[in-house]
């Protein structure tokens, strides 16, 4: 079995081919962590907004930040806004993002909740980062209260359609919420209903009951769901791996063949080679070559397809030694060779060699010898 993994390792590098990540590889992958975090006034009661400003420090930046991952933060109220993000490469940036969070204060007139999830969307499409785990918490204590200049002002969450759209527009991109509202009078229900998928939660003011590692795994199931519909829409089985379908591919063929899933794998990887070298031939075969045609006064550089022809004189490939509107010989290709025709041998002098051979094989270079004691080089660039 050792061997059979090792074939279908070498069979996966050679071919290129992006399967889904297997378990281990999503635990480890880097996160993208987003907090969205209501700044309102009313944050100020109860000591709501110290104790949510202490449970981001120890549950989120020092309990799941790791090296690697991404923390941004989103804070609204009267409006909202990006206010940094940052990409933990050592302890510096986690203390530094420990002092960004303890300057904040919580004391704003309103609770845009509309603008909050719409920056969110505009944030996480510009980003647009693959190969992540997405962790995005949305925390408030309160209902839907925007400014009158807010294009949210007046409307209902739970049937407006721009505030379903931004919704929309985050969970496309497989991204989903953890909503945690404080206090009883919350609009969270509305915010993860505009996400499907999203979960919620409601706490009291100390933030009872949350732990960061169950709604990280909610949320990563989520995930690992979407990600499962995007196989089975790349026709892969939901849950299976990139070496697991692979192994079943292998399976298969040595069932159909008669063969162990060693000699299978072998005849697979074998295809596959013979395949990218038919494709490297068939470039090299293909590709245009330049020719480099030149007299003791001006030289012209041009590309020649396979079957093409190329004429001196003719418009676009003239050099001065010959008379212009004068077709004195033609470069031809054919999928072996380049060959120069004598088309006008009165214009050669009569010592030139391509008076007697009519044609000749391009090789290397070839001198022309006009009857005007010029000569012209032709050779492959």
């Amino acid at each position: 079995m050792k061997k059979l993994v090792f074939a279908v390792a070498v069979f996966y590098a050679v071919s290129g081919t992006v399967f889904a990540q297997t378990q281990a590889d999503r635990d480890a992958a880097r996160r993208d962590v987003y907090v969205i975090l209501d700044v309102s006034g009313s944050m100020n009661t109860d000591r709501k907004f110290p104790n949510v400003i202490d449970y981001i420090e120890k549950e989120v930046l020092d309990g799941l930040l790791k090296t690697g991952d991404t923390f941004t933060l989103i804070t609204f109220g009267d409006t909202a806004e990006e206010r940094f993000s940052r990409t933990l490469s050592g302890e510096d940036d986690r203390s530094a993002l420990r002092g960004e969070i303890r300057k904040l204060e919580a004391g704003e007139n309103y609770t845009d909740i509309g603008t909050a999830l719409e920056t969110l969307a505009d944030v996480l499409e510009r980003r647009n980062v693959s190969d992540v785990r997405r962790v995005i918490l949305f925390i408030t204590d309160g209902k839907h209260t925007p400014p009158p200049s807010s294009p949210y002002y007046g409307k209902d969450l739970s049937v407006d359609e721009r505030f379903r759209s931004a919704g929309e527009k985050i969970s496309r991109g497989g991204w989903f919420l953890y909503v945690i509202g404080i206090g009883g009078e919350t609009d969270v229900k509305d915010i993860a209903g505009a996400v499907d998928g999203s979960v919620y939660t409601n706490t009291d003011s100390n933030l009872s009951g949350l732990e960061v590692n169950s709604y990280i795994e909610s949320v990563d199931k989520k995930v690992r769901d979407w990600e499962d519909a995007q196989r089975e829409e790349n026709g892969l089985p939901a849950g299976v791996t990139g070496i697991e379908a692979l192994d079943n591919f292998i399976g298969g063929l040595a069932l159909s063949l008669g063969l162990s899933p060693l000699a299978a794998a072998g005849i697979a990887l074998a295809v596959l080679l013979a395949l990218l070298i038919l494709l490297f031939l068939f470039l090299i075969t293909f590709r245009s070559l330049e020719l480099i045609i030149s007299d003791s006064r001006e030289t012209i550089k041009k590309k020649i397809s396979p079957f093409g022809r190329l004429t001196l004189n003719s418009p676009g490939a003239a050099l001065p030694a010959i008379d212009q509107g004068r077709a004195v010989v033609r470069i031809e290709r054919s999928l072996k060779s380049l060959r120069v025709k004598v088309l006008d041998s009165d214009a050669l002098a009569p010592e030139s060699p391509l008076i007697k051979a009519g044609t000749v094989r391009l090789d290397k270079a070839i001198t022309i010898q006009l009857k005007s004691k010029k000569n012209i080089i032709i050779k492959k660039g």
